[in-house]
């Protein structure tokens, strides 16, 4: 949320979430001047933790099933060769 659209040297900036997302970044930015209005860091970013969650889960999950089929092959080439 953003309340105000000029802002002077030295002014400060807080950033938060809504629950069940993440701030990546900084949480206080600082106007340092300059004529475009330089920060003093890159504007943060909320971050879906439940999308994180599902992606991870999603990843085990593909490596079990990599790992399983892994394991059927060595048995067919067992059987086979013996």
């Amino acid at each position: 949320r953003r309340i105000g659209f000029q802002f002077g040297v030295g002014d400060t900036l807080a950033f938060t979430c809504f629950q069940g997302y993440r701030l990546e970044g900084a949480t206080k930015l600082t106007c340092l001047g300059g004529g475009r209005r330089v920060w003093s860091a890159p504007l943060p970013r909320n971050d879906d933790d439940v999308m994180m969650m599902v992606m991870m889960v999603m990843m085990v999950m593909m490596v079990m099933v990599m790992m399983m089929m892994a394991m059927m092959m060595a048995v067919v080439v067992t059987v086979v060769v013996v």
